[in-house]
């Protein structure tokens, strides 16, 4: 977890990180200076005190000085920057140390002494601590925030590439299905059937209307699914008319589930396709659905045949696409699974997660 990832709601910029820690960072120093070595020693209270303000305020001004040169250093190397950063660093804590001593002896001794080489090196390596901390603390704000670009872009180009990918998908349905349509209308008109051409139009009219107004990556209740796929299969029965044998059967914690809009479509389209275009006496279609604890499980079965075998890619490019919408949807959290029997036809059943719309 970044170091900063609890502000990160609040401090998104490099600005307000870099204050925080500063008013942070400083606060802290006064007050462990102050319980550790101002407290303790008894007479010298407000004489420790003011030294360690003034201390405490140099520190701050030397580290913002820290930053500006940070920042302006962005534009160098890797290797480049942290040369330059550690020479004034270094620079820093001289500077830092000799205020110290030079206040200090002023303040408590009320006389100007420069430091001795041995005082001046004890003194400077705890300035230099200090410093390079926050010099840390300056690297770290820097990469969080990058991480935290870097992240936000990922997700955006992911969530843009996924709607790309639904959207593919989606369209690559509607085409399919209109072909079927219009060529059924255009033999019905043929055939001088026009009422029911007309009917079938007024059908398709509807079922476009649905279609058009919703995001290949919206969610809706079941219900109004199988509504919508109700006006698909009024279409088709206009075309098949007796041929097509169809039924639904929904529990009802199924029917207010949440699904991928127009998910049974195609998965219905290929069993008129396999189970009724292709025989003379027609088929049967069963639509059913049921919540198993914290799942969905939707059954498409109908009495016909695979065009090559006992497998998912043998009904079209319907189920294929079905399947990658699915995947992009819900990743490993959905199951698809195809079955087929010489007794009993062909079973789609899906399983994805249980969702219903939150009510406000």
């Amino acid at each position: 977890m970044p170091a900063f990832t609890f502000f990160s709601p609040w401090l998104r910029t490099r600005k307000q990180l870099f204050w925080a820690l500063q008013v942070l960072m400083w606060s802290w120093y006064f007050i462990v200076l102050l319980v550790a070595i101002v407290l303790p020693r008894e007479g010298m209270f407000v004489k420790g005190l003011l030294h360690l303000c003034l201390e405490s305020l140099a520190g701050f001004g030397l580290s913002f000085l820290l930053w500006l040169i940070f920042e302006h250093s962005q534009k160098l190397s890797q290797g480049q920057r942290l040369l330059r950063c550690a020479c004034f660093v270094v620079m820093a804590a001289a500077v830092w140390t000799e205020f110290k001593w030079i206040t200090f002896s002023y303040i408590v001794h009320n006389v100007w002494l420069i430091p001795s080489l041995r005082s001046f090196g004890e003194w400077f390596l705890f300035s230099f601590s200090v410093m390079s901390s926050c010099l840390v603390f300056y690297y770290s704000i820097h990469y969080h925030l990058l991480l935290i670009t870097e992240r936000e872009k990922h997700l955006l180009a992911r969530a843009q590439t996924q709607e790309a990918q639904l959207k593919m998908l989606r369209y690559q349905l509607n085409p399919h299905f209109m072909l079927n349509t219009m060529n059924a209308i255009s033999t019905l008109i043929l055939k001088n059937e026009n009422n029911t051409a007309v009917e079938m139009v007024d059908r398709l009219s509807d079922f476009l209307s649905y279609s058009l107004d919703g995001n290949p990556d919206d969610k809706v209740e079941l219900a109004a699914e199988i509504e919508h796929l109700e006006q698909f299969v009024g279409i088709e029965k206009a075309r098949f008319s007796d041929r097509l044998h169809y039924e639904c059967h929904l529990k009802p914690s199924a029917k207010v589930a949440l699904v991928p809009s127009m998910l049974l479509q195609p998965l219905v389209e290929n069993s008129i396709k396999y189970a009724v275009s292709a025989r003379e006496s027609g088929g049967h279609i069963r639509v059913s659905a049921e919540q198993i604890k914290d799942r969905l499980k939707i059954v498409v079965k109908d009495d016909g045949e695979s065009s090559e075998g006992k497998n998912l890619e043998g009904r079209g490019v319907g189920l294929s696409n079905t399947k990658e919408r699915l995947k992009t949807l819900y990743g490993d959290s959905y199951e698809l699974n195809f079955s087929q029997t010489q007794s009993s036809g062909v079973t789609l059943s899906i399983l994805i997660p249980y969702e219903t719309q939150v009510k406000g």
